[in-house]
């Protein structure tokens, strides 16, 4: 009985061990997130295929494509010195390890966590903050542009339309 007892009590008792030897020496992650949300009358800008409009989720794509940009993450990962830069340069390998820390989980339809895992808990916080400061700067100068690049076409279209010698005065009132 005595040696039955001690086939379970010394596996159970060296798992404890290691167990808590491993938790001692694990490295601790701090996870800060920041809620970014769309105004309920904004939403309606956004257009689906087929004219609905748009949630986060289906938005997921550009979300990430623009917070996951270069010009989006090498200034934080310079500003907090998330990694080494021996040549003054940010590594397409530094990014893709900086873009594994950063989490984006959906909250609702107008709205998703932006979250960062790392070591240190002011940094943690500090970075998930720039992250979304600067994923909102970002979006601003890519639709700023859009309209600019709108703008410029109609206004091209237009003028191709005045200049013609035979402009139809139909054609212009329905531009």
């Amino acid at each position: 009985v005595m040696r039955r007892k001690m086939f379970v009590l010394i596996p159970a008792t060296a798992l404890t061990i290691v167990v808590a030897i491993y938790a001692f020496y694990k490295t601790v992650l701090y996870r800060a997130q920041t809620l970014l949300g769309v105004e309920s009358g904004a939403s309606n800008y956004v257009q689906t295929t087929n004219g609905s409009a748009a949630r986060v989720q289906d938005q997921l794509l550009a979300i990430r494509e623009v917070l996951f940009s270069r010009s989006v993450l090498e200034p934080v990962i310079r500003n907090y010195h998330l990694r080494p830069m021996p040549d003054g340069k940010v590594s397409d390998a530094d990014l893709d390890r900086i873009r594994e820390d950063i989490k984006i989980t959906v909250e609702g339809d107008d709205s998703f966590h932006l979250g960062f895992e790392g070591r240190g808990q002011t940094q943690v916080m500090n970075v998930a903050n720039e992250l979304s400061e600067r994923f909102i700067r970002q979006l601003a100068n890519v639709r700023g542009q859009q309209v600019s690049d709108t703008a410029g076409l109609l206004t091209s279209e237009l003028e191709a339309l005045l200049s013609g010698d035979h402009a139809a005065p139909e054609v212009l009132a329905a531009f």
